[in-house]
């Protein structure tokens, strides 16, 4: 399994402060949301999210307000305030 963490602003308009981290499992993968006060944590459903939780992550990084995320299918190009 990998992990990468994700800066707040991809998610921050959807109104989720906190941490947020891209998991690659078995065949597919997740986001988890850490909230603010490190009290709680969620998995995000596909609808909560603008990653393809489909298909196993096999990279992922942040640049600026990007974040580029490669599935064994797809690629996903998010600017924090596109869904």
């Amino acid at each position: 399994m990998q992990v990468w963490d994700l800066f707040t602003d991809i998610h921050s308009s959807d109104g989720h402060d906190g941490f947020f981290f891209l998991l690659s499992l078995a065949g597919s993968s997740a986001v988890l949301h850490l909230s603010a006060d490190e009290s709680e944590i969620t998995a995000l459903d596909e609808n909560s999210t603008k990653f393809d939780l489909r298909y196993r992550t096999i990279a992922a990084a942040t640049q600026g307000r990007f974040a580029i995320q490669v599935t064994e299918k797809s690629i996903v190009i998010t600017d924090g305030s596109q869904r």
